[in-house]
């Protein structure tokens, strides 16, 4: 599995999953950051993953179009996946960076 294993659990990035659910959790979590990438992709100007192996754990970030601050960030974490299982993600996205589609959009359409 590649991952650190107790008798509590695995340690996927940041977060001790149990063992009989971390194979699916962790297949889970690449899906979502798949999808975390490709939403954010609509409405920040670059996209990255970051920080894998920190104590708060991987990101999920964007780039503002306007330069180089931050204007999205979402925690690779068990909330994120159950978010994206439940098609909620651009919801969960905007809620968690305090944005609203308007801003959203506004940060897209100010790309082209």
């Amino acid at each position: 599995m590649g991952y650190p294993v107790t008798q509590g659990g695995v340690l996927v990035d940041a977060w001790w999953i149990p063992i009989e659910e971390a194979e699916v959790y962790i297949r889970q979590r690449e899906a979502c950051a798949a999808q975390l990438i490709a939403e954010m992709e609509t409405f920040c100007g670059r996209v990255y993953r970051d920080l894998a192996g920190t104590e708060d754990g991987e990101v999920v970030w964007g780039e503002s179009v306007f330069g180089t601050e931050r204007s999205c960030l979402v925690f690779l974490d068990p909330q994120t996946v159950e978010a994206a299982k439940k098609k909620e993600l651009r919801k969960f996205i905007l809620e968690s960076n305090e944005m609203t589609e308007f801003t959203a959009q506004f940060n897209f359409d100010s790309a082209n």
